[in-house]
Protein backbone atom coordinates (compact mmCIF):
# COMPACT_ATOMS: atom_id res chain seq x y z
CA UNK A 1 0.00 0.00 0.00
CA UNK A 2 1.66 3.13 -0.76
CA UNK A 3 2.08 6.09 1.67
CA UNK A 4 -1.20 7.87 0.21
CA UNK A 5 -3.10 5.08 0.70
CA UNK A 6 -2.31 4.46 4.18
CA UNK A 7 -2.42 7.93 4.98
CA UNK A 8 -6.50 7.81 3.94
CA UNK A 9 -6.69 4.08 5.77
CA UNK A 10 -5.44 5.75 9.17
CA UNK A 11 -8.23 8.18 9.10
CA UNK A 12 -10.87 5.17 7.65
CA UNK A 13 -13.15 3.92 10.88
CA UNK A 14 -12.77 -0.08 11.35
CA UNK A 15 -15.95 -1.11 9.49
CA UNK A 16 -15.10 0.77 6.45
CA UNK A 17 -11.45 -0.38 6.28
CA UNK A 18 -13.11 -4.12 6.25
CA UNK A 19 -15.46 -3.18 3.58
CA UNK A 20 -12.12 -2.17 1.61
CA UNK A 21 -10.44 -4.93 2.24
CA UNK A 22 -13.04 -7.39 1.12
CA UNK A 23 -14.25 -4.94 -2.22
CA UNK A 24 -10.19 -5.45 -2.97
CA UNK A 25 -10.27 -9.46 -2.00
CA UNK A 26 -13.79 -9.91 -4.11
CA UNK A 27 -15.36 -11.23 -1.18
CA UNK A 28 -13.58 -14.42 -1.38
CA UNK A 29 -14.94 -14.81 2.39
CA UNK A 30 -18.30 -14.87 1.65
CA UNK A 31 -19.51 -17.95 0.42
CA UNK A 32 -22.66 -16.56 -0.73
CA UNK A 33 -20.51 -14.50 -3.42
CA UNK A 34 -18.69 -18.13 -4.63
CA UNK A 35 -20.17 -19.59 -8.88
CA UNK A 36 -21.93 -22.53 -7.20
CA UNK A 37 -25.58 -21.89 -6.64
CA UNK A 38 -26.57 -22.67 -3.57
CA UNK A 39 -29.43 -25.17 -2.78
CA UNK A 40 -32.91 -23.13 -2.04
CA UNK A 41 -33.29 -21.96 1.55
CA UNK A 42 -36.65 -24.23 1.87
CA UNK A 43 -34.25 -26.96 0.91
CA UNK A 44 -31.65 -26.50 3.68
CA UNK A 45 -33.09 -24.73 6.45
CA UNK A 46 -35.80 -25.29 9.42
CA UNK A 47 -38.70 -24.80 8.11
CA UNK A 48 -39.81 -21.74 10.39
CA UNK A 49 -36.33 -19.89 9.30
CA UNK A 50 -36.38 -17.22 6.98
CA UNK A 51 -33.34 -16.07 4.58
CA UNK A 52 -32.20 -12.53 4.89
CA UNK A 53 -29.99 -11.21 2.33
CA UNK A 54 -28.91 -7.58 2.25
CA UNK A 55 -27.64 -6.75 -0.84
CA UNK A 56 -24.28 -6.07 0.47
CA UNK A 57 -24.40 -8.69 2.88
CA UNK A 58 -20.37 -8.44 4.27
CA UNK A 59 -21.06 -4.13 4.95
CA UNK A 60 -24.51 -5.27 6.80
CA UNK A 61 -22.73 -8.20 9.25
CA UNK A 62 -19.73 -6.11 9.81
CA UNK A 63 -22.00 -3.48 10.93
CA UNK A 64 -22.95 -5.32 13.38
CA UNK A 65 -19.91 -7.52 14.79
CA UNK A 66 -18.60 -4.02 14.62
CA UNK A 67 -21.21 -2.92 17.30
CA UNK A 68 -20.72 -6.06 19.32
CA UNK A 69 -17.03 -5.06 19.51
CA UNK A 70 -18.05 -1.17 20.33
CA UNK A 71 -20.75 -2.98 23.35
CA UNK A 72 -18.14 -5.33 24.59
CA UNK A 73 -15.61 -2.60 24.75
CA UNK A 74 -17.77 -0.81 26.86
CA UNK A 75 -19.07 -3.38 28.85
CA UNK A 76 -14.73 -4.00 29.53
CA UNK A 77 -14.05 -0.66 30.43
CA UNK A 78 -17.20 0.13 32.70
CA UNK A 79 -16.47 -3.08 34.87
CA UNK A 80 -12.94 -2.12 36.00
CA UNK A 81 -12.80 -2.14 39.17
CA UNK A 82 -16.00 -3.43 40.31
CA UNK A 83 -14.64 -6.86 42.19
CA UNK A 84 -16.73 -8.99 40.60
CA UNK A 85 -15.71 -12.22 39.08
CA UNK A 86 -15.65 -11.80 34.77
CA UNK A 87 -17.18 -14.62 32.71
CA UNK A 88 -17.79 -14.88 28.96
CA UNK A 89 -20.18 -17.35 27.23
CA UNK A 90 -19.13 -17.49 23.69
CA UNK A 91 -21.08 -19.63 20.71
CA UNK A 92 -21.76 -18.93 17.38
CA UNK A 93 -24.38 -21.73 16.92
CA UNK A 94 -26.88 -21.71 19.47
CA UNK A 95 -29.33 -18.71 19.80
CA UNK A 96 -29.08 -16.26 22.51
CA UNK A 97 -31.92 -17.53 24.42
CA UNK A 98 -30.99 -21.04 24.13
CA UNK A 99 -32.44 -23.42 26.92
CA UNK A 100 -28.89 -24.54 28.47
CA UNK A 101 -26.53 -22.10 27.58
CA UNK A 102 -28.45 -19.04 28.53
CA UNK A 103 -31.77 -20.04 30.88
CA UNK A 104 -29.69 -22.83 32.93
CA UNK A 105 -26.17 -21.50 32.58
CA UNK A 106 -25.93 -17.90 32.09
CA UNK A 107 -29.04 -17.42 34.83
CA UNK A 108 -27.36 -19.43 37.59
CA UNK A 109 -23.60 -18.04 37.32
CA UNK A 110 -25.69 -14.38 37.44
CA UNK A 111 -27.76 -15.63 40.32
CA UNK A 112 -24.61 -17.02 41.95
CA UNK A 113 -22.60 -13.08 41.83
CA UNK A 114 -20.65 -13.56 38.48
CA UNK A 115 -20.52 -10.68 36.08
CA UNK A 116 -21.81 -13.02 32.95
CA UNK A 117 -21.68 -11.72 29.46
CA UNK A 118 -23.14 -13.96 26.68
CA UNK A 119 -21.74 -13.37 23.17
CA UNK A 120 -24.32 -15.04 20.83
CA UNK A 121 -26.17 -14.76 17.36
CA UNK A 122 -29.19 -12.26 17.73
CA UNK A 123 -29.49 -8.68 18.83
CA UNK A 124 -27.74 -7.53 22.06
CA UNK A 125 -29.41 -6.76 25.36
CA UNK A 126 -29.97 -7.46 29.38
CA UNK A 127 -32.16 -10.21 30.73
CA UNK A 128 -32.80 -12.31 33.92
CA UNK A 129 -28.93 -10.63 35.07
CA UNK A 130 -26.70 -11.62 32.24
CA UNK A 131 -25.28 -9.14 29.23
CA UNK A 132 -25.77 -10.49 25.74
CA UNK A 133 -23.46 -9.03 23.15
CA UNK A 134 -25.23 -9.79 19.47
CA UNK A 135 -23.09 -10.56 16.73
CA UNK A 136 -25.68 -10.51 14.19
CA UNK A 137 -27.57 -13.72 11.86
CA UNK A 138 -25.49 -16.79 11.49
CA UNK A 139 -25.03 -17.92 8.60
CA UNK A 140 -27.80 -20.20 7.19
CA UNK A 141 -26.60 -23.82 6.69
CA UNK A 142 -23.87 -25.82 8.01
CA UNK A 143 -21.45 -25.18 5.19
CA UNK A 144 -22.26 -21.56 5.27
CA UNK A 145 -21.42 -21.43 8.97
CA UNK A 146 -18.53 -23.67 8.73
CA UNK A 147 -16.76 -21.77 6.55
CA UNK A 148 -17.87 -18.29 7.35
CA UNK A 149 -15.69 -16.15 8.83
CA UNK A 150 -18.82 -15.47 11.65
CA UNK A 151 -17.13 -17.65 14.63
CA UNK A 152 -14.01 -15.79 14.64
CA UNK A 153 -16.02 -12.26 14.34
CA UNK A 154 -17.77 -13.68 17.92
CA UNK A 155 -14.48 -14.72 19.12
CA UNK A 156 -12.78 -11.12 18.44
CA UNK A 157 -15.58 -9.36 20.11
CA UNK A 158 -15.58 -12.02 23.39
CA UNK A 159 -12.17 -11.38 23.35
CA UNK A 160 -12.78 -7.68 23.71
CA UNK A 161 -14.30 -8.04 26.97
CA UNK A 162 -11.32 -9.23 28.58
CA UNK A 163 -12.80 -11.75 30.95
CA UNK A 164 -11.05 -13.93 33.45
CA UNK A 165 -12.88 -17.42 32.20
CA UNK A 166 -14.49 -18.09 29.00
CA UNK A 167 -17.40 -20.88 28.88
CA UNK A 168 -17.39 -21.79 24.78
CA UNK A 169 -20.20 -24.25 23.20
CA UNK A 170 -19.40 -24.89 19.58
CA UNK A 171 -16.66 -27.52 17.88
CA UNK A 172 -15.92 -24.53 15.24
CA UNK A 173 -14.52 -22.66 18.37
CA UNK A 174 -11.89 -25.11 19.27
CA UNK A 175 -9.30 -23.47 17.26
CA UNK A 176 -9.95 -20.11 19.46
CA UNK A 177 -10.25 -21.76 22.72
CA UNK A 178 -6.28 -22.14 22.00
CA UNK A 179 -6.12 -18.21 20.82
CA UNK A 180 -7.67 -17.43 24.12
CA UNK A 181 -5.19 -19.93 26.57
CA UNK A 182 -2.14 -17.72 24.58
CA UNK A 183 -3.66 -15.12 25.78
CA UNK A 184 -3.74 -16.63 29.16
CA UNK A 185 -7.54 -16.95 30.08
CA UNK A 186 -8.96 -20.03 31.70
CA UNK A 187 -10.91 -22.02 29.44
CA UNK A 188 -13.87 -24.54 29.31
CA UNK A 189 -15.34 -26.26 26.60
CA UNK A 190 -18.93 -27.49 26.54
CA UNK A 191 -19.44 -30.89 24.97
CA UNK A 192 -22.94 -30.68 24.44
CA UNK A 193 -22.64 -33.82 22.07
CA UNK A 194 -20.24 -36.21 21.76
CA UNK A 195 -19.70 -34.90 18.30
CA UNK A 196 -17.19 -37.69 17.27
CA UNK A 197 -20.30 -39.96 16.67
CA UNK A 198 -22.72 -37.12 15.79
CA UNK A 199 -20.75 -36.50 12.81
CA UNK A 200 -21.85 -40.51 11.80
CA UNK A 201 -25.80 -38.98 11.62
CA UNK A 202 -24.97 -36.14 9.12
CA UNK A 203 -27.39 -36.53 6.76
CA UNK A 204 -25.47 -33.92 4.52
CA UNK A 205 -21.82 -36.11 5.18
CA UNK A 206 -21.23 -38.77 2.09
CA UNK A 207 -21.33 -41.95 4.01
CA UNK A 208 -17.92 -43.19 3.20
CA UNK A 209 -16.54 -39.90 4.93
CA UNK A 210 -18.85 -40.45 8.07
CA UNK A 211 -16.15 -42.60 9.92
CA UNK A 212 -13.15 -41.10 8.47
CA UNK A 213 -14.61 -37.59 9.31
CA UNK A 214 -15.64 -39.18 13.09
CA UNK A 215 -11.63 -40.25 13.20
CA UNK A 216 -10.54 -36.70 12.47
CA UNK A 217 -12.76 -34.50 14.51
CA UNK A 218 -11.91 -37.02 17.62
CA UNK A 219 -8.53 -36.60 17.23
CA UNK A 220 -8.33 -32.79 16.92
CA UNK A 221 -10.55 -32.71 19.99
CA UNK A 222 -8.61 -34.59 22.19
CA UNK A 223 -5.59 -32.33 20.74
CA UNK A 224 -7.35 -29.31 21.77
CA UNK A 225 -8.72 -30.49 25.44
CA UNK A 226 -5.47 -31.34 26.40
CA UNK A 227 -4.36 -27.84 26.41
CA UNK A 228 -7.61 -26.30 28.12
CA UNK A 229 -8.56 -26.32 31.98
CA UNK A 230 -11.99 -28.58 31.73
CA UNK A 231 -14.20 -30.44 29.58
CA UNK A 232 -18.28 -30.23 30.56
CA UNK A 233 -20.27 -33.07 29.13
CA UNK A 234 -23.45 -33.96 29.62
CA UNK A 235 -23.04 -38.18 30.62
CA UNK A 236 -20.82 -40.85 30.23
CA UNK A 237 -20.71 -43.15 27.54
CA UNK A 238 -21.13 -46.93 28.37
CA UNK A 239 -19.87 -46.02 31.94
CA UNK A 240 -17.09 -44.37 30.99
CA UNK A 241 -15.95 -40.97 30.69
CA UNK A 242 -14.56 -40.28 26.77
CA UNK A 243 -11.93 -37.62 27.84
CA UNK A 244 -10.30 -39.24 30.51
CA UNK A 245 -7.10 -39.57 29.09
CA UNK A 246 -6.82 -35.89 27.36
CA UNK A 247 -8.79 -33.60 29.30
CA UNK A 248 -7.42 -31.72 32.35
CA UNK A 249 -10.81 -31.92 34.33
CA UNK A 250 -14.06 -33.41 33.12
CA UNK A 251 -17.28 -32.24 34.48
CA UNK A 252 -20.72 -34.28 33.71
CA UNK A 253 -23.57 -31.34 33.95
CA UNK A 254 -26.46 -33.13 32.86
CA UNK A 255 -28.71 -30.62 30.60
CA UNK A 256 -31.75 -32.04 33.14
CA UNK A 257 -35.00 -29.18 33.50
CA UNK A 258 -35.29 -26.40 36.06
CA UNK A 259 -37.77 -28.11 38.71
CA UNK A 260 -39.40 -24.56 39.35
CA UNK A 261 -40.58 -24.42 36.04
CA UNK A 262 -42.88 -27.29 36.80
CA UNK A 263 -45.53 -26.31 39.26
CA UNK A 264 -48.11 -28.46 40.39
CA UNK A 265 -49.56 -30.75 37.23
CA UNK A 266 -52.85 -29.08 36.36
CA UNK A 267 -55.24 -30.70 35.37
CA UNK A 268 -55.29 -31.86 31.53
CA UNK A 269 -56.92 -30.46 28.61
CA UNK A 270 -59.98 -32.18 26.85
CA UNK A 271 -58.40 -32.81 24.28
CA UNK A 272 -55.27 -34.97 26.13
CA UNK A 273 -57.82 -37.83 26.09
CA UNK A 274 -56.72 -40.80 24.02
CA UNK A 275 -53.47 -38.76 23.16
CA UNK A 276 -49.90 -38.89 23.61
CA UNK A 277 -47.07 -36.33 22.72
CA UNK A 278 -43.96 -35.64 21.61
CA UNK A 279 -41.47 -32.19 22.40
CA UNK A 280 -38.54 -32.11 20.70
CA UNK A 281 -36.09 -32.17 17.31
CA UNK A 282 -38.29 -33.71 14.66
CA UNK A 283 -35.98 -36.46 13.03
CA UNK A 284 -36.27 -40.09 11.97
CA UNK A 285 -32.94 -40.48 14.21
CA UNK A 286 -35.58 -39.64 17.12
CA UNK A 287 -37.86 -42.50 16.30
CA UNK A 288 -40.88 -39.93 14.89
CA UNK A 289 -41.52 -42.26 11.64
CA UNK A 290 -42.71 -45.44 13.90
CA UNK A 291 -44.28 -43.15 16.42
CA UNK A 292 -46.63 -41.74 13.80
CA UNK A 293 -47.55 -45.60 12.76
CA UNK A 294 -47.58 -46.58 16.47
CA UNK A 295 -50.30 -43.95 17.21
CA UNK A 296 -52.29 -44.80 13.97
CA UNK A 297 -52.09 -48.61 15.04
CA UNK A 298 -53.50 -47.76 18.10
CA UNK A 299 -55.94 -45.65 16.89
CA UNK A 300 -54.50 -42.74 19.36
CA UNK A 301 -53.75 -38.99 18.15
CA UNK A 302 -50.18 -37.58 18.22
CA UNK A 303 -49.73 -34.29 19.64
CA UNK A 304 -46.17 -33.28 17.73
CA UNK A 305 -43.73 -30.09 18.28
CA UNK A 306 -40.25 -29.36 17.09
CA UNK A 307 -38.02 -28.06 14.30
CA UNK A 308 -38.39 -30.32 11.41
CA UNK A 309 -36.39 -30.13 8.06
CA UNK A 310 -39.07 -29.24 5.09
CA UNK A 311 -37.87 -32.70 3.47
CA UNK A 312 -38.48 -34.74 6.61
CA UNK A 313 -41.94 -32.69 7.11
CA UNK A 314 -43.19 -33.31 3.16
CA UNK A 315 -41.98 -37.40 4.08
CA UNK A 316 -44.19 -37.61 7.15
CA UNK A 317 -46.98 -35.85 5.09
CA UNK A 318 -46.92 -38.61 2.72
CA UNK A 319 -47.53 -40.89 4.79
CA UNK A 320 -51.59 -42.73 5.07
CA UNK A 321 -50.78 -42.30 9.20
CA UNK A 322 -49.73 -38.91 9.48
CA UNK A 323 -53.60 -38.42 9.41
CA UNK A 324 -53.18 -38.44 13.51
CA UNK A 325 -50.94 -36.31 14.23
CA UNK A 326 -51.70 -32.41 14.98
CA UNK A 327 -48.26 -30.78 14.35
CA UNK A 328 -47.78 -27.70 16.56
CA UNK A 329 -44.57 -26.42 14.81
CA UNK A 330 -41.98 -25.12 17.63
CA UNK A 331 -43.23 -24.52 21.17
CA UNK A 332 -41.24 -21.72 23.02
CA UNK A 333 -39.33 -22.88 25.91
CA UNK A 334 -41.69 -21.36 28.52
CA UNK A 335 -44.58 -22.62 27.18
CA UNK A 336 -43.64 -26.18 27.10
CA UNK A 337 -45.64 -27.19 30.30
CA UNK A 338 -48.22 -25.44 29.04
CA UNK A 339 -48.22 -27.68 25.95
CA UNK A 340 -47.85 -30.92 27.83
CA UNK A 341 -51.25 -30.18 28.90
CA UNK A 342 -52.53 -31.43 25.43
CA UNK A 343 -51.62 -35.23 26.49
CA UNK A 344 -52.11 -38.03 28.67
CA UNK A 345 -48.48 -39.65 27.51
CA UNK A 346 -45.33 -38.54 26.64
CA UNK A 347 -43.18 -40.55 23.81
CA UNK A 348 -39.48 -40.60 23.47
CA UNK A 349 -38.39 -43.77 21.58
CA UNK A 350 -35.57 -42.68 19.94
CA UNK A 351 -33.74 -45.01 17.48
CA UNK A 352 -31.17 -47.22 19.35
CA UNK A 353 -28.07 -45.96 16.83
CA UNK A 354 -25.29 -43.62 16.97
CA UNK A 355 -24.61 -41.74 20.25
CA UNK A 356 -28.71 -42.79 21.33
CA UNK A 357 -27.38 -45.82 22.29
CA UNK A 358 -23.87 -45.16 23.43
CA UNK A 359 -24.96 -42.33 25.92
CA UNK A 360 -25.56 -43.08 29.54
CA UNK A 361 -28.44 -40.13 30.03
CA UNK A 362 -31.90 -39.76 28.94
CA UNK A 363 -33.62 -37.25 26.86
CA UNK A 364 -34.37 -33.91 28.06
CA UNK A 365 -37.61 -34.52 27.04
CA UNK A 366 -38.27 -37.16 29.42
CA UNK A 367 -37.85 -35.28 32.37
CA UNK A 368 -39.77 -32.80 31.05
CA UNK A 369 -43.06 -34.90 30.66
CA UNK A 370 -42.36 -35.85 34.61
CA UNK A 371 -42.38 -32.52 34.99
CA UNK A 372 -45.61 -32.17 33.74
CA UNK A 373 -47.49 -34.91 36.05
CA UNK A 374 -47.35 -37.77 32.59
CA UNK A 375 -46.05 -40.92 32.20
CA UNK A 376 -44.06 -41.79 29.46
CA UNK A 377 -43.00 -44.38 26.78
CA UNK A 378 -39.12 -44.47 26.22
CA UNK A 379 -36.64 -46.53 24.56
CA UNK A 380 -35.44 -49.57 26.10
CA UNK A 381 -31.77 -48.39 26.81
CA UNK A 382 -29.74 -49.42 30.82
CA UNK A 383 -30.83 -45.61 31.65
CA UNK A 384 -34.29 -45.81 30.89
CA UNK A 385 -34.50 -49.48 32.21
CA UNK A 386 -33.12 -47.77 35.43
CA UNK A 387 -35.96 -45.33 35.70
CA UNK A 388 -38.59 -47.32 35.19
CA UNK A 389 -37.53 -49.67 38.02
CA UNK A 390 -37.02 -47.31 40.54
CA UNK A 391 -39.69 -44.63 39.82
CA UNK A 392 -42.12 -46.94 38.50
CA UNK A 393 -42.59 -43.66 35.95
CA UNK A 394 -42.09 -44.69 32.29
CA UNK A 395 -42.82 -48.10 30.02
CA UNK A 396 -39.71 -49.04 27.70
CA UNK A 397 -39.93 -50.54 24.41
CA UNK A 398 -38.13 -51.36 21.66
CA UNK A 399 -38.14 -47.94 19.12
CA UNK A 400 -37.65 -50.08 16.11
CA UNK A 401 -41.09 -51.71 16.56
CA UNK A 402 -44.50 -49.83 15.73
CA UNK A 403 -46.32 -52.64 17.41
CA UNK A 404 -44.68 -52.57 20.38
CA UNK A 405 -44.57 -49.16 20.93
CA UNK A 406 -48.48 -49.27 19.83
CA UNK A 407 -49.70 -52.18 22.95
CA UNK A 408 -47.75 -49.43 25.46
CA UNK A 409 -50.01 -46.08 24.14
CA UNK A 410 -52.77 -48.27 24.45
CA UNK A 411 -52.13 -49.83 27.64
CA UNK A 412 -51.47 -46.73 29.14
CA UNK A 413 -54.42 -44.94 27.73
CA UNK A 414 -56.69 -47.48 29.06
CA UNK A 415 -55.98 -47.17 32.72
CA UNK A 416 -56.05 -43.65 33.74
CA UNK A 417 -55.22 -44.66 37.66
CA UNK A 418 -52.41 -46.14 36.62
CA UNK A 419 -51.45 -43.06 34.35
CA UNK A 420 -52.22 -41.16 37.18
CA UNK A 421 -50.22 -43.02 39.35
CA UNK A 422 -46.75 -42.96 37.22
CA UNK A 423 -47.31 -39.57 36.66
CA UNK A 424 -47.14 -38.38 40.22
CA UNK A 425 -44.31 -41.06 40.87
CA UNK A 426 -41.93 -39.30 37.83
CA UNK A 427 -42.94 -35.38 39.22
CA UNK A 428 -41.82 -36.23 42.44
CA UNK A 429 -38.51 -37.55 41.18
CA UNK A 430 -38.36 -34.35 38.87
CA UNK A 431 -38.72 -32.33 42.15
CA UNK A 432 -36.32 -34.40 44.02
CA UNK A 433 -33.43 -35.48 42.08
CA UNK A 434 -33.57 -34.65 37.89
CA UNK A 435 -33.28 -31.00 37.97
CA UNK A 436 -30.80 -28.26 37.21
CA UNK A 437 -31.08 -27.44 41.05
CA UNK A 438 -28.61 -30.51 41.40
CA UNK A 439 -26.41 -29.55 38.11
CA UNK A 440 -26.24 -26.13 38.96
CA UNK A 441 -23.87 -27.24 41.95
CA UNK A 442 -21.30 -29.41 39.68
CA UNK A 443 -21.44 -25.86 37.51
CA UNK A 444 -20.63 -23.40 40.29
CA UNK A 445 -18.02 -25.79 42.12
CA UNK A 446 -16.28 -26.16 39.13
CA UNK A 447 -16.10 -22.04 38.50
CA UNK A 448 -14.81 -21.86 41.73
CA UNK A 449 -12.10 -24.27 41.79
CA UNK A 450 -11.13 -22.47 38.20
CA UNK A 451 -11.30 -19.35 39.32
CA UNK A 452 -9.54 -19.72 42.76
CA UNK A 453 -6.56 -21.23 40.77
CA UNK A 454 -6.30 -18.27 38.79
CA UNK A 455 -5.98 -16.03 41.36
CA UNK A 456 -2.81 -18.37 43.09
Amino acid sequence: MGLRRKRAAARLPRVALVQIRQQAQGRAHDVRNVSLRPRPAAARGLERRTVYRPRHPEISRHRRVAHGRDLCASRAGSRIGDGMKRVCHLTSVHSSDDTRVFHKECVSLARAGYDVTLVAPGESREELGVHIVGVGEKPVGTLNRLTSPFAKHAYEAALTLDCELYHLHDPELLPYALKLKRHGKTVIFDSHEFYSLLIQEKGYIPGFLKKPASRIYGALEAGVFKKLDAVIIPCTSFGKNPFEKCAKRTVIVDNLPDAGRFPLPEKLYPDAENTVGYVGGVTAERGITNLIRACAIAGARLHLAGPVWPAYLEELKSMPEFACVDYAGVVPYAEVPEYCRHFSVGCATLLNIHQYVCTDNLPTKVFEYMGAGLPSIVSDTLSARELEEKFDCCVCVDPDKPEEIAAAIRSLLDDPERRAAMGERGYGALQTRFNWQTEEKKLLALYEELLSLKGE
